[in-house]
């Protein structure tokens, strides 16, 4: 397999899907376990509806992905995400 950095979330899933092929693993036998599980971001539930400092205090929170305004951002938590 060949080496790659790991830069956002669709990385890590496309690094992942390269290991499963690489190492011949059956993908049908994870799909049946798992029964139609997609690999996604998931934020908690906010304790408070609204941000709360920063430049974008005030704010509604993220909710997901779409929400997050500026794509250096969006990156940098899901680099978060998959390090989690």
């Amino acid at each position: 397999m060949e080496s790659k950095r790991i830069e956002t979330f669709d990385d890590w899933k496309d690094t992942f899907q390269a290991w499963q092929k690489d190492i011949n693993y059956d993908t049908k036998l994870f799909t049946s376990v798992l029964q139609g599980y997609e690999f996604n971001e998931k934020f908690g539930d906010p304790k408070h509806a609204e941000i709360g400092f920063g430049e974008f205090s005030g704010a509604r929170k993220w909710q997901n992905t779409n929400d997050i305004p500026r794509p250096e951002i969006k990156d940098l938590l899901l680099r978060l995400i998959a390090i989690q």
